[in-house]
């Protein structure tokens, strides 16, 4: 929800406290959809690097436990990467 209303930083606490407490209790599903919420977040924020970076683990975790999702999630990754080398370009 905050990612798509805009308060983007209290997204990023709220998700990084959320993240740490899944991996705390080992839970890959819950885990990878709250990674990949963190890297949407970052990608809404305009921090498209982050957002990769974000997005691979994401993937990471989805893929461990092979979540219906994961072909989704690829390709929203890999739209993200090619915008960020968009915005690279000189």
């Amino acid at each position: 929800m905050y990612a798509d209303t805009g308060p983007y930083n209290d997204a990023i606490a709220l998700l990084t406290e959320v993240i740490e407490y899944y991996k705390r209790i080992n839970n890959h599903r819950l885990l990878g959809h709250a990674q990949f919420n963190l890297a949407y977040t970052f990608y809404r924020k305009g921090n498209l690097q982050e957002a990769k970076s974000q997005g691979a683990e994401a993937l990471r975790y989805l893929t461990i436990i092979n979540d219906s999702h994961l072909d989704e999630v690829k390709n929203q990754i890999e739209s993200w990467k090619e915008k960020a080398i968009e915005t690279e370009k000189p």
